[in-house]
C-alpha cells in the first residue's frame, strides 16, 4: 500500500503524447489508432506480446470461470469492459479489489512489459486489452455511505491513497459518464453501476479465488503482493 499526502500531479492534464501497450495497440482514442510500427525489432515485439496478451486474457477467463464468478459478472470482468473502440486509458475510473475489497480506481499511471524473457517494462497511455497491461498506479477511493466513496481510506482520513495494482486486480472499467467527482475527497456513481458494485462485493471471495489460481499458473500473471488477500 503507499499513501501519499498529495493527489496525482498532471491528471487533468491533456495527453501530450500516445504510447500503447505492446500487446493492446488496436484501440481507437478519439478515432484514431495507435501509429503502425515499421518492419523491425519493435513491430516484432508488438506481436508477440499481443499473442501473449491473448493467451493471458483466455486464461484469465478460464480462472473466473472455475471460481463460479456468475455468468453475468463474468461478461462484464472477462474482458474487464475494455473493447478496441472503449481502450483503457489514463484518468479513467474502474472497479478494482485489493486488500480492503472492492474499491473504484481513479488511473494516474500504467505499464506494460514486451513480450519475451528479457521483456522491459515502459510506461503506456492506453491498451485495448488488460491483460497487455502489466501493473496500474491508480487513486482508491473506498465506499463510505450508499453510492459515494472517498478518497481517503477509513483508518488514516487525512492521507489520499494510492496503490500500484498488478492488472489482474483491475476487475472492470466504468465509464466517466456515470462517475460525478465531489471536489477533491470523492465520488458518487450511478445507480446501474452501484448495483454492479454490490454485486462484485457478494462475489469478493470467488474473485479473490480466480486471482490466486491465475497467479498462481506458470505464466500466469504478474507477481502479486497481495495474494494473501
Amino acid at each position: 500500500m503507499i499513501l501519499l499526502d498529495r493527489n496525482f500531479t498532471g491528471l487533468e492534464r491533456e495527453h501530450r503524447w500516445r504510447e500503447s501497450a505492446a500487446g493492446g495497440r488496436n484501440g481507437a482514442l478519439a478515432g484514431q489508432t495507435a501509429p503502425i510500427l515499421p518492419a523491425g525489432n519493435a513491430a516484432n515485439a508488438a506481436v508477440v506480446a499481443e499473442k501473449a496478451a491473448g493467451e493471458a486474457l483466455k486464461k484469465w477467463k478460464k480462472m473466473f470461470r472455475k471460481a463460479h464468478v456468475t455468468s453475468n459478472t463474468l461478461n462484464l470482468v472477462g474482458e474487464a469492459c475494455i473493447t478496441l473502440l472503449q481502450p483503457l486509458q489514463l484518468e479513467d475510473f474502474g472497479f478494482i479489489l485489493i486488500d480492503s475489497g472492492i474499491c473504484i480506481a481513479r488511473i494516474g499511471t500504467m505499464y506494460s512489459k514486451t513480450a519475451g524473457k528479457n521483456g522491459k517494462y515502459a510506461a503506456i497511455t492506453d491498451s485495448s486489452s488488460i491483460s497487455a497491461i502489466t501493473s496500474l498506479g491508480v487513486q482508491i477511493y473506498e465506499n463510505h455511505t450508499v453510492n459515494y466513496f472517498n478518497a481517503t481510506p477509513r483508518v488514516i482520513l487525512s492521507n489520499y491513497y494510492f496503490q500500484l495494482i498488478p492488472s489482474i486486480r483491475f476487475i472492470m472499467a466504468i465509464p466517466s459518464s456515470v462517475v460525478t467527482l465531489q471536489s477533491n475527497i470523492g465520488l458518487v456513481i450511478n445507480k446501474e453501476y452501484m448495483e454492479i458494485f454490490q454485486d462484485l462485493k457478494s462475489q469478493t471471495t470467488h474473485l479473490i479465488a480466480a486471482i490466486k489460481a491465475f497467479n498462481s499458473t506458470k505464466g500466469g500473471g504478474n507477481d502479486d503482493p497481495e495474494d494473501e488477500v
